[in-house]
């Protein structure tokens, strides 16, 4: 064909489809938590379990205890530098990998032993960031976390209901209902991503997923997330605050003459307190009580002081007493623990029966030439609302 011919043809051609451009994969949450489904699991190891994980959960205490020290340091480096060193980030990943495939021994995910290093049915990573957030570090990241830590308290706790299932069919068939694997190995990711998100490890906000292939949170979840974590912080520690001042101003106050009390001339009916359930009255005292108490001895420039008082509980089934229950403060102000405290003749704790009376004996140690002031009782489960006998 011609010249003209070819430029005929060209302008002719019917024009060529154009190859769409490859979309960009998803991306993923940059700590990955995969637990690989066992076709077949142990029924013997999994009959004993329990005793079995003793040795893991011992492990994964002591790398706990240690992991949070390594934590701190890292914050500060944080703080200094905005990175964390590659030889501090991968001792906190692999410390994590071991706790986390302790974790998934124990819930039957994986019959084998977490590995120090090494091929495991649970892979855990996490991408390394080249900067790490300095205003995010604690105080951010724990109060926007609150709404996931709420969620992973609330799966835990089906997991843990649904866990005798899977153990029970393990035990039967050999295997792991594979759809209760994959929930609680959801659990375990979730859980993770948080942890890993709390120790900075990452800024990426985990998402409300249990999903392998979940994506980092949008911004605006991740303000609406925070907000709603600062109210929920904010509004525990409001009610912290209301619940101690509220049973602060609940503290009842009885007037004693102190030397009519060592005298015999109060009666206990003057101490008698009767509370929500308990009764309780302050019959007698000794000061000082070193003669009466002959096998004891108090330090060289202090002497014992002792009160004896009764408790009755009319409505609980039993009362514990303790020894931090009880508190007398001197003529100085400074606060004492007993000595010795007895109900009964026997040491603390010791409980008392509904309708019983508990003779409670209280032995004080006591600078010489200070007197007690106040002697100061929190019946159990009542912590913030005592019942203090002011002595005059």
């Amino acid at each position: 064909p011609s010249p003209g011919n070819l430029r005929m043809a060209e302008m002719t051609l019917p024009p060529q489809p154009q190859l769409a451009a490859a979309s960009p994969p998803p991306a993923r949450y940059p700590v990955s938590v995969d637990v690989a489904y066992p076709a077949r699991q142990s029924r013997w190891k999994a009959l004993f379990r329990l005793p079995l994980s003793i040795p893991v959960l011992i492990l994964s205490w002591l790398l706990g205890s240690a992991l949070y020290g390594v934590v701190l340091v890292m914050w500060v480096v944080v703080l200094l530098r905005g990175r964390i060193p590659h030889w501090m980030f991968d001792a906190v990943v692999a410390t994590n990998r071991v706790r986390a495939r302790a974790r998934a021994y124990l819930l039957l995910l994986s019959d084998a032993y977490p590995p120090f290093e090494g091929a495991h049915e649970l892979r855990y990573d996490v991408v390394y960031p080249e900067r790490t957030s300095r205003w995010r570090l604690v105080i951010w990241k724990l109060i926007s976390s609150v709404p996931h830590l709420i969620a992973v308290q609330a799966l835990n706790f089906v997991a843990l209901a649904v866990l005798p299932i899977a153990w029970a069919a393990i035990i039967i068939t050999g295997r792991f209902p594979k759809g209760l694997h994959e929930f609680v190995s959801g659990v375990v990711r979730w859980e993770r991503r948080v942890e890993a998100y709390l120790l900075s490890l990452t800024d990426e906000f985990p998402p409300f997923s249990t999903a392998a292939d979940a994506a980092p949170v949008r911004v605006v979840t991740q303000v609406i997330v925070g907000v709603a974590g600062l109210l929920i912080t904010a509004g525990t520690i409001g009610g912290i605050v209301a619940l101690v001042l509220v049973a602060s101003g609940r503290q009842t106050n009885v007037p004693v003459s102190y030397a009519g009390l060592l005298a015999g001339r109060v009666n206990a009916f003057q101490t008698t307190v009767v509370g929500d359930s308990l009764v309780i009255a302050l019959n007698s005292a000794q000061d000082p009580a070193d003669a009466t108490l002959p096998i004891l001895n108090a330090r060289t420039g202090y002497h014992f002081v002792s009160f004896h008082m009764t408790l009755v509980d009319q409505k609980r089934r039993q009362i514990t007493v303790r020894e931090f229950d009880f508190e007398l403060k001197d003529s100085n102000g400074k606060h004492h623990g007993p000595f010795l405290a007895l109900v009964n003749g026997r040491t603390l704790p010791e409980k008392v029966a509904r309708g019983d009376e508990g003779g409670v004996d209280l032995v004080f140690e006591v600078k010489d030439g200070l007197v007690p002031a106040q002697l100061k009782y929190y019946p159990t489960g009542y912590r913030l609302a005592p019942i203090a006998y002011q002595f005059h």
